[in-house]
């Protein structure tokens, strides 16, 4: 079981990517006039989903899992089985060199990003909360916050202005620097469902 940050999609990066395709694609069949029997369109947005070639793999779930491209009406004649087991070895070790690379540059990037950032941030700083579930009008930021402790992952525990600690952790993705050195000044928010326990 892994922990991870509320509202942080990057720490469920490829559920989250399947969500929005899923999402994207499924709304394409629905379309406005059937959106009441959106669960019809299930199979077909998944099917459309395994044939869709994946951008760090450059190949489709269906060819990961079958070893074929799936046949539709009109293609061309299927290759012989041997052929299709020889082209699958050959297939499964690109997609390894190609996911290991893709791996090694988010490693980077996100090393980058989080270094940065993390070296920004220190214990008994205030910061602002950016709040994913806001409501049109309201602030994009909640807070004050003081930190607490720095944490595991470039995650924080923080207390509020009445120095009430939060046992949740906040990943610094969602954290910025507020101006202020003393935590008096004004409140922007209140937060309370956008924290998960670490």
């Amino acid at each position: 079981h892994i922990l991870t940050s509320a509202y942080h999609p990057r720490s469920n990066d490829v559920i989250e990517q399947f969500n929005r395709l899923f999402h994207t694609i499924l709304a394409k069949y629905v379309g406005d006039n059937t959106i009441n029997k959106w669960d019809e369109y299930v199979d077909h947005a998944l099917f459309a989903c395994r044939i869709r070639q994946h951008y760090a793999t450059g190949k489709t779930p269906f060819y990961m899992i079958y070893g074929v491209e799936v046949k539709l009406p009109g293609d061309e004649q299927a290759p012989t089985r041997v052929q299709q087991i020889n082209q699958l070895v050959k297939q499964r070790d690109i997609v390894h060199q190609r996911l290991d690379s893709n791996a090694i540059k988010m490693k980077i990037y996100y090393d980058r990003r989080l270094k940065d950032h993390v070296d920004e941030l220190q214990s008994n700083d205030w910061v602002l909360i950016h709040s994913k579930n806001r409501k049109k009008f309201q602030p994009h930021w909640v807070g004050p916050y003081k930190i607490r402790k720095i944490c595991a992952l470039g995650t924080y525990q923080l207390e509020d202005v009445k120095g009430q600690v939060k046992l949740d952790l906040v990943h610094c993705d969602m954290l910025i620097l507020h101006l202020s050195n003393n935590g008096t000044s004004h409140l922007v928010g209140t937060i309370n469902s956008i924290l998960v326990k670490g």
